[in-house]
């Protein structure tokens, strides 16, 4: 496991919003935030006065995903092409 600290120190707030988290929609204060086997963790204060470390993805300042498009060009070509033979099929047509 690898840990690479940021040089310069986090700052601000951050909410929990996994839904199985148990702190999930609580807002924590930001301490810092390091690299862990190429994901963001931070380590977040906890009012008790103690820190927890919670991986970006699971509070709302999660990145969103490079490709959002549920459906690429390819995938729709195909799928014009099935209707298109399945009306055909329907209609008694061949080819």
């Amino acid at each position: 496991m690898q840990t690479a600290h940021h040089p310069k120190e986090s700052s601000g707030s951050i909410t929990i919003t996994h839904p199985f988290h148990p702190l999930r929609g609580q807002t924590f204060e930001i301490l810092r935030s390091r690299s862990i086997n190429e994901s963001e963790v931070f380590s977040l204060k906890k009012s008790s006065g103690g820190t927890i470390a919670v991986p970006r993805d699971w509070t709302d300042q999660r990145l969103p995903s490079g490709d959002s498009s549920i459906l690429d060009i390819e995938c729709l070509l195909k799928l014009i092409k099935l209707l298109t033979d399945i009306s055909k099929t329907e209609r008694g047509v061949d080819g």
